[in-house]
C-alpha cells in the first residue's frame, strides 16, 4: 500500500473518531434512558474499532501494526466487554459495576484514555508519512 493512501486512510480515520464524539454525546442528550444511550454509543465505538480496524490492518503485518493492534484492544478488551456487563446488570446502577475487575468508572476513564491515545498515534502516523512523503 502506497503511502498516499495510508495517508488517507488515517485522515479518514481522524475524521470520523472526531465526529463519533459529538454523536455519542448527542445519544446521551436525546436518548432516554441512559442505559440505552449507552448501548447506542456503545455500538457505534464498536463499529469505529471495526471501521478504524479495517482501515489499518494493510498497513503493516498485524503483529508490527500498532494501530491495528489498538483498535483490536478497543474492541475486544474495552468495547465489547463494557456492552456485555451493561448488559447482563440492566439493573443495576453503572457506578456499582466491575469490568475486569475495575470498578465501571475506573474502567470507562481508561477507555476514554485508550480513545485519546488512538487518535494521538493515529495523528501522529498521519504526520510522520506526511513527512517521509515530503523528504
Amino acid at each position: 500500500m502506497n503511502t498516499l493512501q495510508r495517508r488517507n486512510d488515517l485522515k479518514t480515520i481522524l475524521l470520523v473518531q472526531i465526529v463519533t464524539v459529538p454523536v455519542v454525546l448527542a445519544f446521551f442528550k436525546f436518548i432516554s434512558p441512559i442505559k440505552v444511550a449507552a448501548l447506542f454509543a456503545g455500538a457505534l465505538f464498536i463499529l469505529f474499532g471495526l471501521f478504524g480496524f479495517y482501515k489499518t490492518r494493510a498497513h503493516a503485518s498485524l503483529p508490527t501494526n500498532f494501530l491495528a493492534m489498538l483498535f483490536s484492544i478497543h474492541i475486544f478488551l474495552i468495547s465489547i466487554p463494557m456492552i456485555v456487563v451493561r448488559l447482563l446488570n440492566w439493573d443495576a446502577e453503572f457506578n456499582t459495576l466491575t469490568i475486569w475487575w475495575l470498578p465501571a468508572p475506573l474502567f470507562h476513564g481508561l477507555s476514554s484514555g485508550l480513545y485519546l491515545f488512538i487518535f494521538s498515534a493515529a495523528a501522529f502516523q498521519y504526520w510522520r508519512l506526511g513527512k517521509a512523503r515530503s523528504s
